[in-house]
């Protein structure tokens, strides 16, 4: 396995910690608000690990009836309300949103 892809392990893992725990953390590495810009690819791929990352470490696939473009226009709009934010923080609270959709959908 390369650096580049320990490294993503490693930070996804930390940001999924981060949920269950529900504590603050910083992953290096990850766009901050103000850096965030959907069309580049190396965002969007981080992202997408991101939430992917969180939905195995919790064991629910609540990315299954999400498009990556309802992915990005949501952090679009977390980012333009908090523009001195972070991308990670948006990922956490996009990942608990969609977790309370699936677990409504349900009921």
């Amino acid at each position: 396995m390369n650096k580049s892809a320990l490294t993503l392990i490693a930070l996804v893992l930390l940001a999924a910690a981060a949920v269950n725990a529900n504590a603050a953390v910083t992953v290096m590495d990850a766009p901050s608000c103000s850096e965030w810009n959907p069309k580049q690819a190396t965002h969007r791929i981080w992202i997408e690990g991101f939430l992917s990352g969180i939905a195995m470490e919790r064991q629910e696939n609540f990315l299954e009836k999400t498009s990556l473009d309802s992915i990005l226009k949501w952090v679009n709009d977390y980012c333009k309300a908090n523009p001195r934010g972070e991308v990670t923080v948006a990922g956490i609270e996009l990942s608990l949103e969609l977790v309370k959709r699936q677990q409504s959908a349900r009921h």
